[in-house]
């Protein structure tokens, strides 16, 4: 993130950072400004779909379960086998949802209505992507 910030300084768009990139030929080299943004992206979707998971099972005790799932689906398909296989002894060594809400200091149910209130108020909009970046 501090390199995004740091090239927003300079660099007025994405579209331009982007572009400034392609020029470079540095797309796809470890630390550019579209890689650093991918990865951002990323992990932002993870934590969406990780969210819907939660949602979606709300009486399953099981964070491994959803974020399992939610790993498969957004980041399972860029990494490579050793960094599979990490994330996986990772993910199966989760503790319970109930467990982790505890840890945070916050009950189910707060954390529930305030997804259910992000769902309701964005749910829609969190579907599109208006950046679309290949890898």
């Amino acid at each position: 993130l501090n390199d995004l910030a740091a090239a927003s300084r300079s660099i007025s768009t994405l579209e331009e950072m982007i572009d400034k990139d392609i020029e470079a030929g540095c797309v796809k080299k470890y630390g550019s400004h579209t890689r650093n943004l991918l990865k951002v992206k990323q992990g932002l979707e993870m934590i969406k779909v990780l969210c819907e998971e939660l949602l979606a099972t709300e009486g399953d005790d099981s964070l491994k379960d959803a974020a399992i799932k939610a790993y498969n689906q957004v980041l399972f398909p860029h990494h490579q086998y050793n960094i599979q296989k990490a994330c996986a002894t990772g993910l199966n060594s989760l503790p319970s949802k109930s467990l982790v809400l505890l840890l945070l200091g916050e009950a189910e149910l707060e954390v529930a209505l305030g997804l259910s209130d992000i769902e309701n108020k964005h749910g829609s909009h969190c579907d599109e992507s208006p950046l679309k970046l290949g890898t």
